[in-house]
């Protein structure tokens, strides 16, 4: 399958899907790196190369890190399909094995994670629940993508352009809907 506009198909692999997830996961329960990483008896710095697709995840892993975040190893592997298949439909090859410097979703998250949009979206809604990791992806009733805001911008180059936009700002009373946060505010 190729990816947008016919181009050479981007790739990924279930190792990055999955450190990507997990990451989310943590971030959604406010949990700082090295208290999961504790609780799956790993370093802190062991734990920040898992994130960071550096380093392999397997199924104890999974398991362990379900139980660490209160939930059943079965539905982060629901959680990692749904993304795989979802990332598959959208051009990208998922590999069960890659190397981190050649993987476009790695790259991509990076990108993202860095970002002004993800700064600012998180200094503005630190509190905020918006898309849970669990319930996506999906497409809303007018079929706009209802993403993690990270895999949106693996599939939406314009959401990838405006999240790097170093002259981001919030204007009030634009009401809009972002992955991982909802509220009167667009990206000017």
């Amino acid at each position: 399958m190729f990816g947008l506009n016919n181009e050479e198909p981007r790739v990924t692999s279930i190792n990055t899907i999955s450190a990507i997830i997990l990451k989310e996961l943590r971030l959604e329960r406010k949990m700082h790196q090295a208290l999961l990483a504790d609780r799956v008896n790993k370093t802190a710095s062991a734990w920040s190369k898992i994130e960071n697709g550096k380093a392999s995840i397997d199924v104890a892993l999974l398991y362990q890190c379900a139980v660490a975040m209160g939930l059943a190893a079965m539905d982060i592997l629901s959680i990692i399909d749904r993304h795989a298949q979802f990332l598959s439909s959208s051009g990208f090859q998922i590999l069960f094995n890659s190397d981190p410097e050649t993987d476009d979703l790695r790259e991509i998250a990076d990108e993202y994670y860095k970002s002004p949009g993800h700064k600012l979206l998180n200094k503005l809604f630190s509190n905020f629940q918006g898309v849970s990791v669990q319930g996506g992806p999906s497409r809303n009733s007018e079929y706009k993508l209802v993403c993690l805001d990270v895999f949106r911008c693996a599939v939406e180059p314009e959401f990838r352009k405006q999240m790097n936009d170093e002259t981001l700002e919030i204007r009030p009373n634009v009401p809009h809907v972002f992955g991982s946060a909802m509220a009167s505010s667009i990206f000017n």
